[in-house]
């Protein structure tokens, strides 16, 4: 995936050396707060909106985590990119209680 092409809302892309990873970003009170760097897009989303959620602001990229999966498998497929899921969630969990 180019880094110029961003498929959900609340997400920038960062080159970091040779690959591309994705950024989450929630805006709250006028302050911007990242919420960790990803490799798959859909964990980034995903995790924006928690973000979004969690700070009762409307906007997703998801309408349920069935949606979720299913995107986050065929961007798997597309890229060859494999990450353990139980390591996005709990790095997402940590980055929004900086905020939460």
């Amino acid at each position: 995936i180019s880094p110029k092409v961003i498929k959900y809302i609340g997400i920038r892309s960062q080159r970091v050396q040779q690959h591309t990873t994705f950024r989450p970003c929630v805006k709250i009170d006028k302050k911007t707060y990242f919420l960790g760097s990803y490799k798959l897009q859909a964990d980034a989303a995903r995790v924006f909106d928690a973000a979004n959620e969690r700070a009762g602001k409307n906007g997703r990229n998801f309408a349920s985590a069935e949606h979720y999966h299913a995107a986050r498998e065929k961007e798997i497929k597309e890229t060859g990119i494999r990450v353990d899921i139980g390591e996005v969630v709990s790095y997402g969990r940590k980055r929004m209680t900086k905020f939460m």
